[in-house]
């Protein structure tokens, strides 16, 4: 047999393997190898994370474009059903992620979820759907717990309460608590995160409190809390685990000065001098007897993060500002001239209080308004500034004008003295 005859032969076998290998590749190419269902005992209004682990199990087929879509049925609520795959080559694996949530009128028993899964198979379309089950047990609760307050500043130092209320419907004893935060950004202040209670008498509520602590430079948001509580009963011991969460943020604070202040324009001086930012802010300046505004009442100064100012002006049509009465004199306080030199005194201002309101949004996203009592300083100052320099020219003139009659004295004894010996000389 030449060479050519055998190059023919092998061609043909290979062809003839490759098609009966071809022939052998499964129509449906996904398989479902495992899943896994967190958490393992889930009750009535629990949320369900479903990781299903996808394989090909073709040998020569990719599966492509692989969009996989979860239905729950009428015992779930939605969350997040839908998850895709680009590729998946043969004999890989990749895993799947939905999550669901049991609706609290959801019996105990088991209950069949579908998996619906579209790809594509050699550019064909390929539909399949799987069968998912998952268990729902009655809810076995012995404790209620309410945490709070449940928002926190950033930066202060709280007591977080924990009231813990017996609903198992007998005496529990030997009750641990114990909370942590994952990300170690909220920590229990002086002591340990966990505390022991001798015993909680049925349907009876105990507190128990935590000083803690936050950065003060941590991100506002919504931080989960992992508690466990360990106790005994007539079962002998069990524990239960359970997560809330805590608000870092919240409300802040202002500083209201006035910049400057006239019968025509007021400047004012606004400083966040909280612990969390304030956004969407507008200062405002309400109806009231000793101002009116010739413009608009209300200025917007959008986001003020903490630690930081900005300044607001408003045109006015008058500011109604009166001299207070100085205590040391009994003339009428309209007459300028009676402000004392001294301007660091405090009756010797101009002064008026007004009422600022400052709109804002928190970092939970509640609306607030804050209202602060703002004391106007006119011009009093500069005015009793201007008579005290007149006052020290004045005397410093008086000063200059003795020193001229002197120097001018003394010039005229010089001469005087001269023309005295020039006489002398010539008799």
């Amino acid at each position: 047999m030449n060479f050519k005859n055998i190059f023919l032969l092998l061609l043909i076998t290979v062809v003839i393997s490759s098609y009966g290998f071809a022939v052998s590749e499964p129509y449906y190419l996904l398989e479902i190898t495992g899943t896994n269902i967190l958490p393992a005992t889930i009750a009535p209004g629990d949320i369900v994370n479903i990781g299903v682990t996808v394989k090909d199990a073709g040998s020569i087929f990719y599966i492509t474009n692989l969009k996989a879509t979860l239905d729950a049925g009428t015992n779930f609520e939605p969350l997040d059903i839908e998850d895709t795959l680009a590729s998946l080559s043969p004999n890989a694996e990749q895993t799947l992620a939905f999550k669901i949530k049991a609706k609290d009128t959801t019996l105990e028993g088991y209950y069949p979820v579908f998996l619906n899964i579209n790809y594509e198979r050699d550019g064909e379309i390929v539909s399949e759907q799987q069968n998912i089950t998952i268990t729902v047990s009655s809810k076995n609760t012995n404790f209620d717990l309410e945490v709070f307050p449940n928002i926190i500043n950033p930066g202060s130092i709280t007591d977080l309460n924990f009231a813990i209320t017996n609903i198992s419907g007998q005496k529990v004893s030997n009750i641990d608590l114990n909370w942590a935060e994952s990300s170690n950004l909220i920590l229990p202040l002086g002591t340990n995160n966990t505390k022991h209670i001798d015993f909680i008498d049925q349907d009876k509520t105990t507190v128990i409190t935590f000083p803690i602590a936050t950065d003060k430079d941590i991100v506002p948001g919504v931080y989960p809390l992992d508690i466990t509580i360990s106790f005994q009963d007539s079962a002998g011991t069990s524990s239960e685990q359970s997560t809330v969460g805590v608000i870092v943020g919240g409300e802040t604070d202002f500083d209201i000065s006035a910049e400057k202040a006239s019968s025509t324009q007021i400047t004012l001086s606004i400083a966040n001098i909280g612990m969390n930012d304030a956004q969407s802010t507008i200062i405002k300046i309400p109806k009231q007897q000793n101002i009116k505004t010739a413009g608009a009442d209300s200025a917007i100064l959008g986001t003020i993060e903490k630690g930081d100012f900005t300044i607001a002006s408003f045109e006015t049509m008058s500011v109604d500002m009166n001299f207070q009465k100085p205590t040391t004199t009994g003339k009428t306080p309209t007459d300028k001239m009676q402000i004392p030199l001294d301007i660091n005194a405090p009756h010797n201002t101009i002064s008026d209080a007004i009422t600022i309101e400052i709109h804002y949004t928190d970092t939970t996203g509640k609306r607030q308004i804050i209202t602060k009592e703002v004391t106007l300083l006119s011009d009093a100052k500069s005015t009793a500034t201007k008579f005290g320099a007149m006052a020290t020219t004045k005397n410093s003139g008086l000063s200059i004008y003795w020193y001229i009659i002197i120097l001018a004295a003394l010039v005229g004894a010089y001469f005087g003295f001269k023309k005295y010996k020039k006489m002398k000389n010539k008799n």
